[in-house]
């Protein structure tokens, strides 16, 4: 739902969202996302450190989203909640 909200640009609602879903214990199911770091493909979840090279990994995409905030490509808020 604040998903929604968001790409609504309703940004309030989508707060309110979030705020109920933390204050009754409701989680997102977190999604699995895949990155070729060159040595192969690895999977991971968003701020999981238990993978052996989770450094490496969080390295290149910091680099990608550095590049496309350069680029404009990224909402300063979307960055903010990504890190």
């Amino acid at each position: 739902m604040a998903n929604l909200c968001t790409q609504a640009g309703r940004w309030e609602e989508a707060e309110m969202v979030r705020d109920k879903m933390k204050k009754i214990g409701l989680k997102k199911i977190p999604g699995t996302s895949w990155i070729d770091t060159g040595k192969g493909l690895r999977s991971f979840i968003a701020k999981d450190g238990s993978c052996e090279r989770s450094n490496e990994m969080y390295e290149m995409i910091e680099g990608v989203v550095e590049s496309m905030s350069d680029k404009e490509c990224i909402m300063k808020q979307e960055l903010d909640e990504a890190f």
